[in-house]
C-alpha cells in the first residue's frame, strides 16, 4: 500500500457522516493549527509536575489515579444491534462474547494529553466555539471552560497508539501497539507502511484503543444495562446511559458548536461519562479489509443526535484528525 509522508494535521477528507449531511470537513481552517507531530519523540522531564496539574482540584495527587477507570465485566451482547431501529438497518446483528477490561471513566483529556506528550493538543481552547449556523468559522464562545477538562481532540488514530504507549512506559506497563516488533514510540521511523501494520498484543497490560465490540458493550452499559440478559438483551438505552439525549450527550442541538468539560452530563449504567457526543472515540478496528479507515464511535459536538446513538458506526482515515475526534484507553483485564 502506497502511502504519503505523515502529515498528522493534514486536512480533508470526509466521514461518512459528513458526507451524509452535506457538511464541510471539520479541520477546516479557522482555528491556530497545533504543533507538529515530531515532538511526540522528546523526553519531558516536567511529567510528574504536569500530571499533578492536570488532575481534579479535590483530588489527592499522591494517592489519585492519572487515568480513572471503570470495570467492564465480560458479558455476551447483541453487536450493532439499535433497540429502536433508528440507526441503518444494513449493520448485520452478531452475538458477540466480551471478555472483562477496563476503561477510562471519561475521554482522554486535553490536561492528560499534555501531561504525557507534553504538548498542548487541540483547537478548543475553552473560550472558542464554531459558529454552527456560518460555515462553521471560529467565534468567541461563553462561558469559558477548563482547557485542562475538555476532551483532547484534533488527534489521529496514529498519535493515539503514540500516546497510548507513552503512557504505559510512563506507569511501568507493558506497551500494547508494536511496529516491526519495537514498542518504544521514540524507536518508530518516520510514518511508512510499518505503521499501518502496527500490531496489538493482547496480552500486554498496558493502555490501548477498545475494539469496536468493547466500545458498544460498554456504551450499551454492559452487564448493567437495564434488564440485561445476554445476548438476548435489547432492553438497554438508544443512547449511553439514557433514551434522553440531552441528559447525557453534547451534540449538535446543545453544544454550542465546541466540545464541553467531561463528566458534566449523566453517566450510563457503569458509571462511564460522554461516551454519546462530545467527541468522536477512536477505536482499534478497520472498517473493512478494503479500506484503510478506522472506526469511531460515539458521536461529537457537531453531530445529529442520531448519530450519537450507542449503536451507530462511522469510520475516517487513520491520518487525518477532525476537530470533533478524541479517544478513551482502556486495559486488559489481569
Amino acid at each position: 500500500m502506497k502511502t504519503t509522508a505523515f502529515d498528522p494535521r493534514s486536512e480533508g477528507g470526509e466521514s461518512r457522516n459528513q458526507a451524509r449531511n452535506g457538511l464541510p470537513p471539520l479541520s477546516g481552517a479557522g482555528f491556530g493549527r497545533p504543533k507538529r507531530f515530531s515532538f511526540l519523540g522528546l523526553v519531558f522531564l516536567a511529567f510528574p509536575f504536569a500530571l499533578a496539574a492536570c488532575l481534579p482540584p479535590d483530588s489527592d495527587a499522591a494517592d489519585a489515579p492519572f487515568m480513572e477507570t471503570v470495570e467492564v465485566a465480560g458479558g455476551a451482547f447483541v453487536f450493532r444491534r439499535d433497540v429502536n431501529e433508528v440507526v441503518y438497518s444494513f449493520y448485520e446483528e452478531t452475538t458477540e462474547t466480551v471478555a472483562g477490561f477496563r476503561m477510562g471513566k471519561y475521554p482522554v483529556t486535553q490536561g492528560q494529553w499534555k501531561a504525557v506528550i507534553g504538548d498542548n493538543w487541540g483547537r478548543f481552547d475553552g473560550k472558542n466555539a464554531r459558529d454552527m449556523h456560518s460555515h462553521y468559522e471560529e467565534i468567541t464562545a461563553t462561558p469559558r471552560f477548563d482547557r485542562e477538562n475538555l476532551p483532547v481532540e484534533t488527534v489521529s488514530w496514529y498519535e493515539v497508539i503514540v500516546f497510548a504507549n507513552k503512557l504505559s512506559m510512563k506507569e511501568g506497563l507493558k506497551p500494547a501497539y508494536g511496529i516491526k516488533g519495537e514498542t518504544d514510540p521514540a524507536k518508530w521511523d518516520d510514518f511508512n507502511d510499518d505503521w499501518i501494520a502496527v500490531k496489538v498484543d493482547k496480552y500486554a497490560d498496558g493502555w490501548r484503543m477498545p475494539t469496536e465490540i468493547e466500545w458498544e458493550f460498554a456504551a450499551k452499559g454492559g452487564t448493567k444495562s437495564a434488564g440485561y440478559k445476554g445476548d438476548e438483551s435489547d432492553t438497554y438505552f438508544g443512547y449511553s446511559g439514557s433514551d434522553d439525549v440531552n441528559a447525557v450527550a453534547w451534540y449538535y442541538e446543545n453544544s454550542g458548536g465546541r466540545t464541553h468539560e467531561v463528566g458534566k452530563l449523566k453517566a450510563n449504567e457503569l458509571g462511564l461519562y460522554d461516551m454519546s457526543g462530545n467527541v468522536w472515540e477512536w477505536c482499534f478496528d478497520k472498517w473493512d479489509d478494503t479500506e484503510p479507515d478506522r472506526v469511531r464511535r460515539g458521536g461529537g459536538w457537531s453531530s445529529e443526535a442520531k448519530y450519537v446513538r450507542s449503536a451507530h458506526r462511522d469510520s475516517f482515515h487513520p491520518n487525518h484528525s477532525p476537530d470533533d475526534t478524541g479517544f478513551r484507553l482502556v486495559r486488559s483485564a489481569q
